[in-house]
């Protein structure tokens, strides 16, 4: 191991290479952008791969998906889900009184006009209400449901097929007798919901202890929760396809305790919130040992999260979270919430695939005491300015606690344009690979770092963190920020870190905070910094075949009270373009960014 030179040098206004040489990051390879050729010789192609979208999207040519969807929001009533050009309705309501409702011989037939007093369920005495024909439906019979609006309370005691000719012409309209319009118990495993619009006063639909299927149905504007699953006595099952929820008055989907549920080629929206639970106005939430499946859906313009899964486990796939802005006092603006509730249940685990996560204000994904992987998925414009808030593209931090640790590994994605912090962790163990973080925006508080990764001060935990095969480009304030932390790089660019307000703008700083910190930094370019590239504020730097180019002071070194260590361990280059220069450490009286407050 060599020393690197190092020199005291007085503060320095400006340092420049001067001319418009070119950088490590742009030297000619056989890599097409967002491609580099990393020291080493390798070519490393970050971020989303072309042919990596999910189902429903499209590869933006710059590292990132876009979803399939209509330009402007579909209408109330209407849904489209991602691959979805067009609005449509939530299912077509077919030619004749009963519409393409499978009936037979068997089924029950409902019909609110039928205005005799004969009915037997037969297509030609049908029965007037819809509680009357699950009270004569056989276990496991068709009750098929004609045009109408049906104000009545309707229990399922048994497993029938509910099925209406189309939301758009069918309603049930809870009246406020029990908890909710539809409600289906442990005595109705099996049955299925399908074709019809519900609303109310209260809950949507209650499925309890019984495992079910709700099939393009369109449930709007109930007083409090569009969809309630519960499993505390029993394990349920409960599947959501081609659905339309909207307008609830505090969450569109509740799920508590054992739950396994599924949601296919959904819309989730528009919370009106009415109560006063810091919860309100979400998307959907589960609390529980349960599972929660989302695929191919859309969740958006929620007031408070689009999801919130707690002791849970979470899959997220081919899915856009989009639109969701603060509503004070609630802990809201986030696209996805991952956490764990340590005394009450096991750890949350989550991942997410093929998604996009786009205009969040506060959090695009949020993990607390939980595990999370994330692989090629889009976070971007998390930007909060307007609120007053810093915006985190994704951020872990441990269980208030210290126990259990968040776990995030982030691979073969792409954030970009937060205005807080790209990707933050407080005590978390982190994997960032093959990711791209890009064009980050500078706040109120001269934030803008691609990275933060810092320990859990509460409980001393640190972060260790793993960077790998990433190029940061555009960030501002600093690429890579590691605080009382152990962060290894590799393989990896990091260009064009900007300054705010003329002050700071370094690729990579190791910083003591409330215990060493501690970077190794191999295979790597940093160029085209607005301060340095390289700075130690009281923290520990090794470096391998590391290309410090086009940055006013390669390295800086300020010892604090603690002293600060840079271990030069073979082929490092200092230059601007083709010109070297010997690798120095400068001492130059430079001063931290300001740090995020606790996460």
């Amino acid at each position: 191991m060599r020393p690197f030179t190092v020199c005291l040098v007085v503060p320095l206004v400006a340092l420049g290479c001067g001319g418009e040489e070119t950088t490590g990051t742009e030297q000619s390879s056989p890599c097409e952008p967002p491609g580099f050729v990393v020291p080493s010789g390798a070519c490393v192609f970050p971020g989303v791969p072309p042919g990596g979208c999910g189902v429903g999207f499209v590869h933006d040519g710059r590292g990132g998906c876009v979803a399939v969807l209509p330009p402007e929001p579909c209408p109330g009533g209407m849904i489209a889900v991602p691959g979805d050009e067009t609005c449509r309705e939530v299912s077509p309501c077919g030619e004749g009184r009963w519409g393409d409702i499978p009936v037979d011989s068997t089924t029950e037939h409902v019909d609110a006009s039928y205005g005799e007093t004969d009915s037997d369920g037969s297509a030609e005495r049908p029965w007037p209400t819809i509680g009357q024909a699950v009270g004569a439906a056989a276990p496991e019979a068709l009750v098929a449901v004609a045009a109408g609006s049906y104000a009545e309370d309707v229990v399922l005691a048994k497993a029938v097929t509910l099925w209406g000719k189309c939301p758009a012409e069918v309603e049930l309209v809870g009246q406020g007798q029990q908890r909710a319009a539809l409600m289906i118990g442990p005595a109705a495993t099996g049955a299925e919901v399908r074709g019809l619009a519900v609303t109310g006063s209260d809950r949507g639909i209650e499925v309890s202890e019984a495992v079910a299927l709700l099939d393009q149905l369109w449930i709007h504007d109930t007083g409090l929760i569009g969809i309630v699953a519960i499993g505390e006595v029993a394990p349920a099952e409960l599947d959501i396809r081609d659905s339309l929820i909207e307008g609830a008055g505090d969450r569109s989907v509740t799920i508590l305790d054992d739950v396994a549920v599924t949601v296919d080629r959904c819309l989730f929206r528009d919370e009106v919130i009415t109560g006063s639970l810091q919860t309100a106005g979400l998307g959907i939430y589960d609390y529980g040992a349960g599972t929660l499946q989302i695929n191919r859906s859309v969740l958006e313009r929620h007031l408070s999260v689009a999801v919130v899964a707690i002791n849970a486990g979470l899959q997220v796939q081919d899915t856009v979270v989009r639109d969701l802005t603060v509503d004070p006092g609630r802990m809201s603006g986030v696209g996805l919430w991952v956490a764990s509730n340590a005394p009450f249940g096991a750890p949350a685990q989550g991942a997410v695939r093929g998604s996009v996560i786009e205009r969040v204000d506060r959090s695009g994904i949020y993990v607390a005491g939980a595990s999370v992987s994330i692989e090629r998925t889009s976070v971007r414009d998390i930007d909060g300015r307007s609120a007053g808030l810093l915006g985190l593209g994704i951020a872990a931090t441990a269980d208030p606690s210290g126990e259990p640790r968040a776990g995030l590994s982030v691979q073969a994605s792409i954030i970009e344009r937060a205005n807080g912090v790209g990707l933050a962790t407080n005590g978390a163990d982190v994997i960032v690979a093959s990711t791209i973080l890009r064009d980050m925006l500078s706040g109120e508080h001269s934030l803008g770092s691609a990275m933060e990764l810092s320990p859990h001060r509460p409980s001393g935990q640190r972060t260790v963190g793993t960077v790998d095969q990433c190029l940061i480009q555009g960030a501002v304030v600093d690429g890579i920020y590691v605080l009382g932390s152990d962060v290894m790089v590799t393989a990896t660019v990091i260009d064009s870190v900007a300054q705010a307000d003329d002050m700071y703008g370094d690729g990579i700083s190791s910083v003591f905070k409330d215990g060493p910190a501690t970077v190794w930094v191999h295979d790597a370019i940093v160029g085209r910094c607005g301060r340095a590239g390289i700075t130690s504020f009281g923290g520990e730097v090794w470096m391998s075949a590391v290309r410090l180019d086009c940055n006013p002071i390669q390295m800086n070194g300020e010892p604090g009270s603690t002293g600060f260590g840079f271990h030069d361990e073979g082929g490092n280059w200092c230059g601007c373009g083709q010109d070297e220069e010997t690798c120095q450490i400068l001492s130059t009286s430079l001063e931290p960014p300001p740090e995020l407050p606790p996460l």
